[in-house]
């Protein structure tokens, strides 16, 4: 049954690479597109007569025929926009009922996954809670998906939304469409690359439209840079041709080799009781970088959850020795130190990690000196600001309310914010300084240092 599932489903998606209706729109980020398709997503689900329905983390495919739940940060990134944006385009008077993270409980229901007509059955069982209000519901169906990268274009995504209910827990694909492959998605995807000499010798860019066309050259090369569906080398590898910011990594003080498989790099898995530490070292060239850190998906500063362009970022400055990271930063003198969980409590912690468990993912950013890109005001560009943010949709406004205070907080909330866990908390010192990246990164690594327990589910 589950591979008739699977092999329906790719199915689904060569079709998509055929010359059609889908074709025929030019692709945009995939944010956008689920900003743009949500209407029709509400407008199905209303048909068939559901209630309340939840989103569940998706399949990601790079060949086109294996499938992954593990992909990346993406399987579950891609479940939180479509809630958003289901919220968002929702009938403000009558809204359908949009459950709250449902990922998030059906890990915890023993037998639920979505792979199999029994596993569908147990995540009706469950009661989740809804987006907005403290009321707990039943789910009348789950909405999930399949993301597919084009082999011939890796800058394309084939999408194909599949829906199944409490009535006959059978897979029902119902909407298909393409969309672009923004570089920051690169990340999510689990993908590493490099951008060598992203200004060289012809300085930032002076003007907006220089800056403009900047950012296309390098989103460009960023695509080129990590092809997906072929095995490309890990940057890591090439340290004879040198990296803005290198990354070391020390158990006990010592550092760690690393493992390589084309676009893949592994290290050792820490043992329990043992200090762990990364080491931060650049360059001698004359640029400010900024570098986002994370461990199992959470910034090593405040923990945050975000796409990295929005979060706070280590800052070496030219001339700095390596800096030690030594744990998570919570506020500006507090560090809770990393601390190797044990076997039991590793896996015990799967369940809140979720797909990013036991990743190292470490993305650098130059300073961007450069004039401000002119800011668009329009409904979508907000819309689309708000779909990408992964937050919980109630906490917005920082609190369970009605479902139009939770609709505009994702609008009007601009602040966007054994295992190694966290561990005691010491004194830390941090300094605050000013720093506005390129939009775009120069250098994205990606690093796997602990196999989950693998099940298939939500």
């Amino acid at each position: 049954m589950t591979r008739f599932v699977l092999t329906s489903l790719v199915a689904g998606l060569a079709a998509l690479s055929c010359p059609g209706a889908a074709a025929a729109e030019q692709p945009v980020e995939l944010e956008r597109a689920l900003l743009r398709k949500a209407p029709a997503v509400l407008e199905y689900l209303r048909k068939q007569g559901y209630g309340n329905v939840g989103v569940l983390k998706f399949l990601v495919t790079k060949d086109g025929t294996k499938l992954s739940d593990r992909a990346g940060t993406i399987n579950i990134d891609v479940a939180h926009w479509l809630q958003n944006a289901l919220i968002l385009k929702n009938n403000r008077k009558d809204p359908l009922g949009v459950i709250d993270r449902a990922s998030a409980v059906a890990r915890k229901l023993t037998g639920a996954s979505y792979l199999t007509r029994e596993g569908r059955a147990k995540l009706f069982e469950a009661t989740y809670p809804l987006g907005w209000g403290d009321q707990m519901v039943k789910a009348d169906a789950f909405l999930t998906g399949v993301l597919g990268v084009s082999a011939d274009n890796p800058g394309v995504l084939d999408v194909a939304l599949v829906a199944f209910d409490r009535r006959s827990t059978r897979l029902e694909p119902f909407l298909e469409f393409q969309a672009a492959v923004r570089p920051a998605l690169l990340e999510g995807l689990g993908e590493s690359y490099v951008l060598r000499g992203a200004f060289g010798r012809e300085g930032p860019p002076a003007t907006v439209a220089q800056k403009e066309e900047k950012i296309h050259r390098l989103q460009d090369r960023a695509g080129q840079a990590s092809t997906l569906v072929r095995a490309v080398p890990h940057p890591l590898q090439e340290k004879s041709a040198g990296l803005p910011v290198a990354l070391t990594i020390l158990y006990d003080g010592y550092e760690q080799p690393m493992r390589f498989a084309g676009n893949s790099a592994w290290v050792a898995e820490p043992r329990e009781g043992q200090t762990v530490e990364f080491v931060l070292t650049r360059d001698g060239g004359r640029e400010r970088y900024g570098v986002v850190l994370k461990v199992n998906g959470e910034n090593t500063i405040r923990k945050q959850r975000q796409e990295a362009l929005y979060c706070s970022r280590w800052i070496l400055d030219p001339g700095d020795g390596p800096y030690t990271v030594k744990g998570y930063q919570l506020d500006n003198d507090t560090r809770e130190t990393f601390r190797v969980l044990s076997v039991a409590e590793s896996q015990g912690r799967e369940l809140d990690y979720g797909p990013d468990v036991g990743l190292i993912t470490m993305v650098v950013f130059r300073e961007d000196d450069g004039p401000p890109l002119p800011e668009s005001a329009s409904d979508e560009e907000a819309q689309v600001a708000a779909v990408r943010k992964l937050a919980n949709p109630s906490e917005a406004t920082g609190s369970k309310r009605s479902f139009q205070a939770v609709a505009s907080g994702l609008l009007n909330e601009t602040e966007l914010r054994g295992l190694i866990a966290e561990g005691e908390q010491a004194y830390s010192a941090l300094t605050r300084v000013r720093f506005k990246a390129f939009p775009q990164p120069i250098l994205t690594l990606q690093i796997r240092y602990y196999s989950a327990s693998s099940r298939p589910g939500p």
